[in-house]
């Protein structure tokens, strides 16, 4: 088993922390070819076939997922601060998610990148990975990456946030596009699905 640093914004931290999260998924950064046809995980590594018959080897875009493997933990960075207090840093720390306007407690945010590990307070364990286009989601999937319905707001008609939609789907692609840039979705990105489920108790911190 092995640990892995993941960033998440403080929306996607909320959804983790309710239960709501169970699922993330990241753009494989270096894009297999657009002929690939089939995809095999073998010795660990992801293994992107194409051609019409799908046997035709790309050698060089063997990857490993960067998030580890099934049972690999991953810890997550998320925006944070210490206390100051009388022009002193305490070794108190805050979450920005959890109290956005604690100016009178925080001289300064810090971003994720910074956030060393004894300060993260989310280990989540990898149940799961898989390879697909980003538009394959599924509407189960797409609730499992936050989605909600609210259908108790008295401001919502009742649709998936974020957008009032009628399918979760779609306000996946909002959300998708939110954090890449707007036309991330038409793009159909090969990514890496990873499903997980949170190990850390509430108000424990990883160490």
């Amino acid at each position: 088993m092995k640990e892995h640093p993941i960033i998440f914004k403080g929306e996607m931290v909320k959804a983790i922390l309710e239960g709501r999260k169970m699922m993330t998924r990241r753009p494989i950064k270096k894009q297999p070819p657009e002929d690939t046809t089939r995809i095999t995980l073998i010795n660990g590594n992801w293994c992107f076939f194409g051609g019409i018959s799908g046997d035709r080897h790309y050698l060089d875009f063997d990857q490993k997922c960067p998030y580890g493997i099934p049972e690999d933990r991953l810890w997550v960075r998320e925006t944070w601060g210490r206390i100051y207090r009388g022009g002193i840093y305490s070794e108190d720390i805050i979450y920005k998610c959890d109290r956005p306007d604690s100016k009178e407690l925080i001289k300064q945010w810090r971003s994720p990148i910074h956030m060393p590990r004894h300060a993260s307070r989310i280990t989540l364990e990898i149940i799961n990975i898989k390879v697909e286009r980003v538009q394959e989601i599924t509407e189960e999937d797409a609730i499992k990456e936050g989605i909600i319905r609210r259908e108790d707001d008295a401001d919502s008609l009742g649709g998936y946030f974020p957008g009032n939609c009628e399918k979760a789907k779609t306000a996946f692609r909002i959300l998708w596009n939110s954090i890449y840039n707007k036309f991330a979705w038409d793009r159909n990105e090969w990514v890496w699905a990873i499903e997980f489920k949170s190990i850390t108790e509430a108000g424990q911190r990883g160490k």
